[in-house]
């Protein structure tokens, strides 16, 4: 296994791992740690090839694999979906940026490098209750609001901005003091170097 792997893991994950490790070298069926870490990998552009060698490595799928794994999420998604449509829903558009390959020809009417968009998503609703959902009161206390005023609503007050500045100093001293030669002179009893609860 990969000792970058190791970096921050508490045990129990390690054993998890170590586990489904070597339950995938008993049987191609246990897939508990190679399909969401090929998974990982692909997500964050590693090539055809790398995961090719983390499969002959043990430590992932096949290529074709992941192929097949990615349909057979698509389709559940799709499942979930239609079945969270069908019932009381939060319906949102998130963003996407699709990076394609750094192979492709840049030139004139070319599809772009990077392409940006918005796709639908459909959150399920627990405990829904239809009344809390109606539209006419939503609309009735929009309509009765107030406008935000800078000064009122927006600009932060004398005790909220001495507050700001005392966790602002913390941190920052906190950073320095753990990348400077003064590492040694930090007392953790003393109360500049704390963060006051708010």
């Amino acid at each position: 296994m990969p000792c970058c792997l190791w970096i921050d893991m508490p045990s129990f994950k390690v054993c998890a791992v170590v586990i489904s490790q070597l339950a995938k070298q008993c049987s191609h069926h246990s897939s508990f740690f190679a399909a969401p870490f090929t998974l990982f990998a692909w997500v964050n552009g590693a090539s055809r090839q790398t995961i090719e060698a983390l499969y002959q490595c043990g430590l992932g799928i096949s290529f074709m694999s992941l192929l097949k794994l990615l349909n057979n999420l698509a389709t559940r998604c799709i499942e979930d979906a239609t079945h969270a449509a069908l019932d009381s829903h939060v319906f949102c558009y998130g963003n996407i940026n699709i990076s394609t390959s750094i192979h492709i020809e840049q030139r004139a009417l070319a599809p772009a490098k990077v392409q940006s968009g918005t796709f639908a998503m459909l959150y399920a609703i627990r405990n829904a209750n239809p009344e809390h959902m109606r539209l006419s009161p939503m609309l009735h206390c929009a309509q009765q609001a107030s406008d935000l005023n800078f000064v009122t609503n927006v600009r932060l007050t004398l005790d909220q901005m001495q507050m700001m500045h005392h966790q602002f100093r913390a941190h920052i001293m906190k950073i320095l003091f753990e990348n400077s030669a003064f590492r040694d002179y930090q007392h953790k009893s003393d109360s500049v170097f704390q963060h006051m609860p708010h």
